[in-house]
């Protein structure tokens, strides 16, 4: 299969992905937004993460990307940037998300925001934990409007222009 990197592999990734998960929900008309589906394949668009090979705590450095996979130095929590969406997964945590809507895929396992929308838990078959290099705690990747910043206490990611976003850690989360 041909790898498909960069902003057309990653749209492409994301209509199939939506349009697949529309197929697999109910015909009960549920309001709950889905999440795109996100290719776990690493840096995306060739990309080079030089910012993120540290685990170790540096002053904040904002790397502007077009599109980026990454993950915690803890490796607890896997997000996905492009220029139209922040995604975040998150594998051990203390907290329970809200009650399950009409969702008949994996439910409370991450959270998104997308442009002109505020942020929403995510219904998805597929995962970004495990994706691309290490963001080091106090580095950030902002990708057109969207900024994520690791931190050792949380990832927050967050539209800049609208200010919606979320933070994911071990304790909480945090929609806002």
């Amino acid at each position: 299969m041909r790898n498909l990197r960069g902003p057309i592999g990653l749209s492409l990734i994301i209509v199939a992905g939506v349009v697949l998960a529309g197929c697999s929900g109910s015909s009960s008309g549920s309001d709950q937004p889905s999440a795109p589906a996100v290719a776990a394949t690493g840096a995306l668009g060739g990309t080079p993460a030089s910012a993120t090979a540290s685990a170790a705590p540096s002053p904040n450095v904002t790397k502007k990307v077009t599109e980026a996979q990454f993950q915690t130095p803890s490796k607890n929590i896997g997000c996905a940037l492009t220029a139209e969406i922040a995604r975040c997964d998150i594998v051990k945590k203390d907290w329970t998300p809200p009650p399950k809507p009409d969702c008949e895929l994996d439910w409370g396992f991450g959270i998104f925001v997308e442009k002109g929308a505020k942020a929403s838990f995510t219904c998805t078959g597929d995962s970004v934990i495990g994706a691309g290099e290490v963001l080091a705690y106090g580095q950030s990747l902002r990708a057109g409007d969207f900024v994520c910043d690791s931190t050792s206490s949380s990832m927050r990611c967050s539209n800049v222009t609208s200010g919606h976003g979320f933070a994911l850690s071990v304790q909480s989360y945090d929609i806002f």
